[in-house]
């Protein structure tokens, strides 16, 4: 079907093509001269009329922009790093999702720790990072939040305050405490406790974050996370319990990280839009 608009005096008339919007548009918003006798003052239904042409004028230009995108071909490879314990959550489904709406792009992946990926992301050896907004250098690091997440308080199901629907982060302050033994989840965590004006004696340290799980769900203390895994059972099958801290505590945000410099990448842009709605959906 063709949509026109038509603007007619007594000596010339003009037609302009919705398939050609931006020139439509243009020629709508031009003033035309007249003679000084012509004198012409458009009535009530003109000037509606040319108010619904300009609307349906913007509304082709839009379609037109969502068209050219919708066919533009995404294709080529992609590297991108995940932080290592955000890896397992997010990074399958966003592969997944990648490849079902742009399956030209092949997606190569690894896992590391913040030092690792900031590192990488200032020699520009990697393209984009999905991790914690924790100890993050922006010099030279363009950065999109996409999540920020609650830390809980992860306790052995047999615990005294397994059973209440919350817990202060104050009552522990006695409690032994199982470290997720990283540098920046080590100084993160220790500044909620400084926040907090306590200081939980350490009794078990471990880089892993299943082990961390099953030395909990086997009583040796309480420990602090963000992410939370479906099941409440570790590894060995043992019970462990989730509970939200009573106080307020500031969110970590999950964000993606990419070297600021350079050319801006269509591959890339397509992944940060997918990784936006993935996010946008959970």
């Amino acid at each position: 079907p063709r949509a026109m608009a038509s603007c007619r005096s007594a000596s010339q008339s003009a037609t302009i093509s919705i398939g050609t919007p931006t020139s439509a548009a243009s020629a709508l918003a031009r003033p035309r001269s007249l003679a000084p006798s012509a004198q012409l003052k458009p009535t009530l239904k003109g000037r509606e009329a040319l108010l619904l042409a300009r609307e349906l004028l913007a509304r082709a230009d839009e379609a037109d922009r969502r068209l050219r995108a919708l066919g533009a071909r995404v294709e080529g490879a992609l590297k991108i790093v995940c932080y290592e314990t955000l890896a397992p959550f997010y990074l399958p489904g966003l592969i997944d999702l990648m490849r079902r709406q742009h399956p030209s792009v092949t997606c190569t992946v690894s896992e590391g720790r913040t030092e690792k990926l900031l590192a990488a992301l200032a020699m520009a050896d990697i393209e984009i990072a999905l991790l914690y907004d924790m100890d993050l250098n922006r010099h030279g690091i363009a950065v999109e939040r996409v999540a920020s997440l609650a830390p809980y308080v992860l306790l052995p199901a047999g615990h005294a305050l397994a059973g209440e629907a919350s817990v202060g982060i104050g009552a522990l302050a006695e409690e032994p405490y199982v470290q997720l033994d990283w540098r920046t989840t080590r100084e993160h965590f220790s500044t909620i406790f400084k926040r907090a004006r306590i200081a939980p004696p350490v009794a078990f340290r471990s880089p892993s974050f299943e082990l961390v799980r099953s030395a909990v769900a086997n009583g040796l203390g309480f420990s602090l996370l963000y992410v939370r895994p479906d099941s409440d059972v570790a590894y060995d099958g043992k019970a462990i319990v989730c509970l939200p801290i009573e106080e307020t505590m500031p969110p970590l945000d999950i964000v993606l990280a990419w070297p600021s410099r350079g050319t801006s990448r269509t591959i890339r842009t397509a992944f940060v839009d997918v990784a936006t709605a993935y996010f946008a959906g959970r």
